[in-house]
């Protein structure tokens, strides 16, 4: 561990800028198209989220106990300056769009420095820049905002994040290995499925906070499962034929536009009105626009295998504003068993906590996972 004289670990807080920016704007990822993400009108998010993080250190009142070490402007500085955080900028990008290289340097940058744990702002991509940096000398710590979050080095949310590091300092938290997985974007935008598996990574751990890597399904589950699933969705959107029907990624939800009558984009989300589908890969404009001609939706999602996400990952065209508009009661949640067997719990990440909030007041939620079969999941 390294420490200065005067006790205070030394950490290092890096930010990639546009993590998470393709989201909303249906790109599934920023990687290699950030400006085709800016001409969709997305905005940066990764600020907002290192904010949360630092802004919950400050409440715990643990924020100064640390010495700081950071990246310039964007990628760290700001966050760190505007939570009145003092922070030594180890290194500078040289344009103002910044690229994983840039966070590679600055990784590299602070572990010549002397450091004791490197914290990032980003997702799977940012994930194994870091990574490949610092390899293993000290770990590493994912505050989530990209699109893409799979790997088993990010904290459930920024929150969590912080109280990992209360945790850390008070010696209740120590490192271990997370899988670092990450998506082929080119082949993710087509709507083909390849994941892989970059190895481990050293990272901070305790189960209430970090999730676990996303389990990799190649093949769908048992087609009668995925029937039942599907029939029991369908007898239920009977019931209000006019609702807008809001469709997630996932083979789950895939199966069930099939059985409706339409191909659905397995890692997009698409919108139907009865079993005509009226928007394909929609972008949060695109929904919020249908919301507001057809404001009676329901919502089909299915959580992430072990994570247990069901908003804020790989979704996030659904976005905050999108859920202020949805009543609990009309969330559909579909499963397999096979993938409820190792999901104990389902969460949300939303940058609304008021949004964050109701789901919290609802404490348990229903998950179809087989005709006319449910089985009710803690939200935490």
């Amino acid at each position: 561990m390294v420490e200065k004289e005067n006790g205070k670990r030394i950490v290092a807080l890096v930010v990639n800028p546009i993590a998470g920016m393709g989201g909303k704007v249906a790109l599934k990822g920023t990687d290699g198209v950030a400006e085709e993400a800016v001409k969709r009108g997305a905005t940066p998010i990764a600020h907002s989220k290192a904010l949360h993080f630092l802004s919950k250190l400050k409440e715990l009142g643990i924020l100064d106990r640390f010495e700081w070490r950071t990246a310039a402007g964007e990628m760290g500085e700001g966050a760190l300056r505007e939570c009145g955080a003092i922070s030594t900028v180890s290194y500078s990008p040289q344009k103002r769009q910044t690229t994983s290289e840039d966070t590679q340097n600055a990784s590299k940058s602070f572990l010549s420095g002397g450091c004791a744990l490197v914290i990032f702002v980003g997702g799977d991509g940012t994930a194994r820049d870091v990574h490949s940096a610092v390899n293993n000398k000290v770990p590493i710590l994912g505050i989530p905002s990209g699109v893409k979050m799979h790997s088993g080095v990010f904290a459930v949310s920024p929150e969590a994040a912080a109280e990992l590091m209360a945790d850390w300092l008070g010696g209740k938290a120590g490192a271990q290995e997370g899988e670092l997985i990450d998506l082929d974007e080119e082949l993710y935008r087509k709507g083909e499925w390849k994941v892989m598996n970059f190895g481990l990574a050293l990272t901070l751990f305790e189960p209430s906070y970090v999730q676990l890597g996303k389990e990799m399904y190649e093949a769908a589950s048992h087609e009668d499962v995925l029937d039942g699933i599907a029939d029991h969705v369908i007898e239920a959107l009977a019931k209000t034929p006019d609702a807008l029907v809001i469709m997630g990624p996932g083979s789950t939800v895939e199966f069930i536009g099939k059985k409706m009558g339409f191909e659905k984009t397995l890692l997009g989300v698409d919108c139907a009105l009865g079993r005509k589908l009226v928007a394909k890969d929609a972008d949060e404009k695109t929904i919020l626009s249908l919301l507001g001609k057809h404001p009676k939706a329901k919502v089909i999602v299915s959580p992430i295998g072990s994570q247990g996400f069901i908003f804020g990952r790989g979704n996030l065209q659904l976005s905050s504003a999108v859920m202020r508009l949805i009543d609990l009661q009309d969330i559909i949640i579909v499963a397999t068993p096979a993938k409820l067997a190792s999901t104990p719990d389902i969460r949300v990440d939303f940058d609304d906590q008021e949004v964050v909030d109701k789901f919290n007041r609802k404490k348990y939620i229903p998950i179809v996972a087989g005709y006319h079969s449910s089985v009710m999941r803690k939200i935490g």
